[in-house]
């Protein structure tokens, strides 16, 4: 299908109504005239902008095949930004093609926090934290020194992880509650990056990198900051190509892949995460307006190819960064603000009514293109002390 031309009569699903959403719908809007959004708020934006919002179940199919039942010409769907909406895009292709490529059995190998880590230690060791099961007991605790972290099997977003610095905190906690299943995981401390990838036949077309932050008293990521250093750094070290070489070991061959990497202060890196749907938080939007990369595009075309054409037809890539420019994006809620040194240019609110879960995206960057802000040092690139540029009020 050309580019300016749409599908009158097909219908788009996608899962999420998160605001994550809504660089999906709007490119989609280009190639067909109706979008539905499944998900599980009809307060956020992706379900206010989409043509029409229906309430689901994320892991129930249920739910999903009773909203979808009555739609006479569903020409494709995409999963949005959060790990439960691939569940339900996985549940739903499942069901369709029965079972046809498995890819609910596939999200488990990789969101299950005790599957993923097993895998990982088998495929490349070197890159994976030291671990135990949770259901591992007395000296087999000794494989890991503290601190380590519990990561309970199935979340996202940071929820439920918790970090014990020594055996006498694990045991006061043990001794409240047991643990769900899940890990304990070697806190490495470093700094945090993610990498979003775009592969096809396990070699990589393009990629996006960016530095992490996430809030103090939590692991749920709250920012993030891109520049020329951090991309070339990433890219010098070949570090997309071994994350490709990781991920073709897990089963998969083609599409997109999005990987959070922690480096340590030995320029040593380990693979905290992959995820294959896009990140929250309109993430897509600071490299589609600083970076010249088209990361919508590059999304859709890894589920839609019949729809808005193909990875390989729609290849982008990175323009050319200014050496001193730093550029981002930022969470804040009610009583938090960015440094004075960084400039807000775009706003996104999370719902469309104040509630207790509304926040704020803002894109940023630098003030005047000067790359001494306070962001401790980030020049270092490799290991600093973790540092935030949200201030409270």
């Amino acid at each position: 299908m050309n580019e300016n031309q749409v599908n009158e009569n097909g219908t788009v699903i996608i899962f999420g109504s998160s605001v994550a959403s809504l660089s999906i719908i709007k490119y989609i809007k280009k190639y067909v005239t109706r979008v539905i959004v499944l998900g599980h708020d009809g307060e956020q934006m992706g379900a206010i902008v989409a043509d029409e919002f229906k309430k689901i179940d994320y892991r129930d199919l249920n739910t999903i095949i009773n909203a979808t039942v009555n739609e006479q010409n569903i020409i494709g769907c995409i999963p949005s930004g959060h790990d439960l909406s691939y569940l339900a895009y996985a549940l739903y292709l499942d069901y369709k093609e029965n079972k046809k490529f498995n890819r609910v059995e596939l999200f488990e190998k990789i969101h299950n926090k005790s599957l993923f880590r097993k895998i990982l230690n088998t495929i490349s060791p070197s890159r994976c934290p030291q671990f135990i099961d949770v259901n591992h007991k007395g000296l087999e605790m000794n494989i890991i020194k503290f601190p380590i972290l519990y990561k309970p099997n199935h979340a996202g977003g940071g929820r439920g992880i918790i970090k014990y610095c020594n055996q006498e905190e694990l045991n006061k906690d043990l001794k409240i509650e047991s643990k769900n299943p899940g890990v304990y995981e070697q806190f490495i401390k470093g700094i945090d990056y993610s990498v979003s990838l775009w592969f096809h036949e396990s070699k990589l077309i393009t990629f996006y990198a960016d530095r992490e932050f996430s809030n103090k008293n939590s692991f749920r990521i709250n920012g993030s900051i891109t520049s020329k250093k951090i991309i070339d750094y990433i890219e010098n070290n070949k570090i997309p190509e071994e994350l490709i070489s990781i991920i073709s070991n897990f089963g998969i061959k083609n599409g997109f892949a999005h990987c959070q990497i922690r480096i340590n202060e030995e320029e040593s890196w380990f693979l905290i995460e992959i995820t294959l749907r896009m990140p929250g938080d309109c993430y897509p939007e600071v490299s589609e307006m600083f970076c010249g990369l088209n990361y919508t595009e590059m999304y859709v075309s890894s589920f839609l190819p019949d729809i808005v054409g193909n990875l390989l037809r729609n290849k982008s890539s990175i323009k050319i960064i200014n050496e001193n420019a730093v550029f981002g994006r930022a969470c804040l809620t009610q009583g938090q603000n960015l440094i004075k040194e960084l400039a807000i240019c775009y706003e996104f609110n999370s719902h469309f009514k104040k509630n207790i879960n509304n926040y704020k995206i803002v894109l940023f960057k630098n003030f005047n293109n000067e790359n001494n802000i306070n962001l401790n040092k980030i020049e270092k690139i490799i290991y600093t002390e973790e540092s935030n540029f949200i201030k409270e009020n």
